[in-house]
């Protein structure tokens, strides 16, 4: 399923990007078509790859990890 989200992410922007290229480019349409196809790839793999960086939560400090700022020490007197 993940693979299929990145996937749709990838043909959308490569259809955007070859839209533009069209629009931008009246003398030659199929010129760029493919440069806007190809930028709007780019542009999609970049994002696809920001998404999958952001979300992944191993690269993260632990909730109870010392180094992590949101860390308290535990102290059992109080919730006796």
């Amino acid at each position: 399923m993940i693979k299929a989200k990145y996937l749709l992410w990838l043909g959308i922007s490569s259809a955007a990007g070859a839209a533009t290229g069209i629009l931008s480019h009246r003398k030659s349409p199929e010129q760029g078509g493919l440069i806007g196809a190809a930028v709007g790839f780019l542009a999609g793999s970049l994002a696809v790859e920001m998404h999958r960086r952001l979300a992944d939560e191993d690269d993260g400090i632990s909730y109870y990890s010392k180094s992590s700022p949101l860390y308290e020490d535990f102290d059992e007197a109080e919730y006796l």
